[in-house]
């Protein structure tokens, strides 16, 4: 009677603080993970950014020193006008006009492989953190399970 009630109701407390101990442990282990995973994200994260960053003012410095060489040759080609100014300000622009295209082409290129590359680490950072989750879901699961059974 009451006895057999009484140790069924202390088996029922225990498998109960049990399986909250499981849960406990489970969501402290699963904000670990959390944790784990986002540093991981955001340092690969900041690490392709700061070479995306850092490509983006190498190609800017670059452009400017093609800049001002084209300046010099225009300049060059205008003072030379003196002996045929209509061709050498034709050729001037026409030089200007390619090296400003291969700058800018030069440019483009070097921000495009830097924002693919980023791209590229942040979806498979994207997609270890899915994986990651994954394994805390099953790792929480089997905790609880085992609390009631095991």
């Amino acid at each position: 009677g009451k006895a057999a009630a009484r140790l069924r109701g202390i088996a029922v407390s225990a498998a109960f603080f049990g399986w909250l101990e499981a849960a406990r442990t489970s969501r402290r282990h699963g904000k670990l993970l959390n944790k784990a995973a986002s540093r991981l994200l955001l340092r690969e994260v900041c690490a392709a950014f700061s070479r995306w960053a850092e490509g983006t003012a190498v190609l800017r410095r670059q452009r400017g020193v093609l800049g001002k060489a084209a300046a010099r040759l225009r300049g060059g080609m205008v003072s030379a006008a003196f002996f045929g100014w209509v061709e050498g300000a034709k050729a001037s622009r026409r030089h200007g006009e390619l090296l400003n295209k291969a700058a800018s082409r030069l440019l483009l290129r070097g921000l495009w492989a830097a924002f693919s590359r980023w791209a590229e680490v942040t979806s498979v950072l994207r997609r270890q953190r899915g994986v990651l989750g994954k394994a805390a879901a099953r790792l929480r699961g089997g905790m609880v399970s085992a609390a009631f059974f095991g």
